[in-house]
């Protein structure tokens, strides 16, 4: 498992490196990878689950594709905000000819 560990308690040589762009905050959690920190209301926020082997969003880029037969599921939140945009992007005022 994967341990958080508190900002201020980082040493010299241990890097917060968060996709927030933030220094300050509360626990950390390291990248087995990269071995970077990033602040678990970030990048973990809605877990349920203790982490195990947390691998960073730009280390995830680097990982192998999963195969899988499986259909991709699209949540509602997914479709609302993509609404939401296509509302924004076409409405009178946004809309040049």
């Amino acid at each position: 498992m994967t341990e958080t560990v508190s900002v201020k308690k980082l040493g010299a040589k241990e890097i917060l490196r968060c996709i927030c762009h933030k220094s300050k905050g509360h626990n950390a959690i390291q990248c087995k990878n990269c071995l970077y920190f990033q602040h678990v209301s970030c990048v973990a926020k809605y877990s349920q689950k203790p982490i195990v082997n947390y691998i960073c969003p730009e280390c995830w880029k680097l990982e192998p594709l999963v195969d899988s037969s499986t259909t991709s599921i699209v949540s509602r939140t997914s479709i609302m905000q993509w609404n939401e945009e296509i509302v924004k992007h076409i409405a009178n005022d946004n809309v040049r000819f």
